[in-house]
């Protein structure tokens, strides 16, 4: 039987799990094996998402449009298109543990050819700021449980 949790449960179990039911919230970034994605979280504010592409969804604080986390979905998928260049995958996962910035920047580097290079630019500048964030709060790396 499967059971469906509401976004707000879903949130909740997250931020329990992160330690916010104690009072003691702090970034942090995991992967969702179940869910297929990357999420990062930075703060516990209340917040709406903004589709970048395919792959990352921007979590915006509702009042300031800051980026508070970040979900990248399709891992299986990206690490599946990775794996076809060994020296690729060796860069971005070690022991388990996938380097953000390496994942992003293999995944342009492997990106169909064609793609409109305004948008891309646009797309870039936004993985680079979640990069920035998650490096800045000591977290650019996760692990991955399917590695």
């Amino acid at each position: 039987m499967t059971t469906t949790l509401s976004k707000q449960d879903f949130m909740d179990t997250i931020f329990e799990i992160a330690g916010e039911s104690s009072g003691d919230f702090k970034p942090f970034v995991f992967h969702n094996k179940a869910g297929d994605c990357i999420e990062f979280f930075v703060s516990k504010d209340d917040y709406f998402g903004e589709r970048i592409d395919d792959y990352l969804t921007l979590y915006l604080d509702m009042d300031t449009e800051q980026i508070v986390g970040f979900v990248i979905k399709n891992i299986k998928r990206i690490l599946d298109r990775l794996s076809h260049q060994k020296s690729a995958m060796e860069f971005v996962i070690d022991d388990g543990m996938a380097n953000l910035r390496c994942l992003f920047t293999a995944m342009f580097a492997n990106e169909k050819p064609g793609t409109d290079q305004a948008k891309r630019a646009l797309v870039v500048r936004e993985y680079r700021k979640v990069v920035e964030i998650a490096e800045t709060n000591e977290i650019g790396t996760v692990e991955l449980a399917y590695a």
